[in-house]
């Protein structure tokens, strides 16, 4: 089996696929530790490990260790200015994150005509893909975590206590506490970019097109009419450089 691994920010995420790229197992690690408690168990069935990691080249080093010590040998996947039909649109190719790049890279494979790309995560990135492949730029904002902790550092005597986050998801009613207001506020206010570029999108790629999201947060694009929700297109796109 192969073991895949998608280091973001805020969590790592992995899978195990079999020869027939079907999802054996699959999982989400706050840190390297609960990784290697997760996968431990795992590992005399892997057969080969591809890894992308956005984290500095430290923490990146000590993930790859840590998963040699279970006798896996990781292959990590570098920038690439080409990969199959898709063209790294940044003026340095190497600075264009590696998540958006392999998501971007994926979402153009399964259509095959212009897409944009939305990661709703840790930070929300949206990108554009024209017709033949051409990576045309994005953008990068807050995610919901990012605006979360932005309220709560710069206003100390807000709280956001997570049973009221989970409650408040679906309703945005005008608030009557602190609490619900920052937590309607911040999906509000994401909810606004994010419709603003799909209307962009009319005008970027200037053809029809196909939507795709994914990250930890997809949700929010929820009932949005032709978008396609993606939970592993890093992976996927993981698979696509490392074939």
């Amino acid at each position: 089996m192969i073991l895949e691994l998608d280091c973001g920010n805020s969590a790592i995420k992995w899978r195990m696929i079999d020869g027939a790229s079907l999802v054996v197992h699959r999982g989400r690690a706050v840190d390297l530790e609960s990784l290697i408690a997760q996968i431990a168990d795992l590992s005399e069935a892997v057969s080969r490990c591809r890894l992308v990691s956005v984290r500095g080249l430290e923490q990146t080093r000590l993930i790859v260790d840590g998963i040699r010590a279970l006798a896996i040998s990781p292959e990590v996947v570098t920038p690439a200015a080409t990969l199959r039909g898709v063209v790294n649109g940044y003026d340095d190719y190497s600075r264009l994150g590696l998540d958006r790049w392999l998501a971007l890279v994926a979402a153009f494979n399964r259509c095959r005509a212009a897409c944009l790309v939305i990661d709703i995560g840790t930070a929300v990135t949206v990108d554009y893909v024209d017709a033949s492949g051409q990576h045309l730029g994005g953008y990068i904002a807050p995610g919901l975590p990012m605006l979360r902790q932005l309220i709560v550092q710069y206003a100390a005597s807000v709280s956001l206590p997570q049973r009221e986050r989970e409650v408040l998801q679906s309703n945005f009613a005008p608030a009557r506490s602190t609490s619900p207001a920052v937590e309607s506020g911040c999906y509000l206010m994401l909810r606004a970019f994010l419709n603003e570029r799909l209307s962009q999108a009319d005008s970027e790629l200037a053809a029809s097109y196909q939507v795709f999201v994914t990250g930890g947060d997809a949700t929010i694009m929820n009932g949005h009419p032709d978008v396609i929700i993606a939970e592993d297109l890093v992976l996927e796109g993981l698979a696509l450089a490392l074939p």
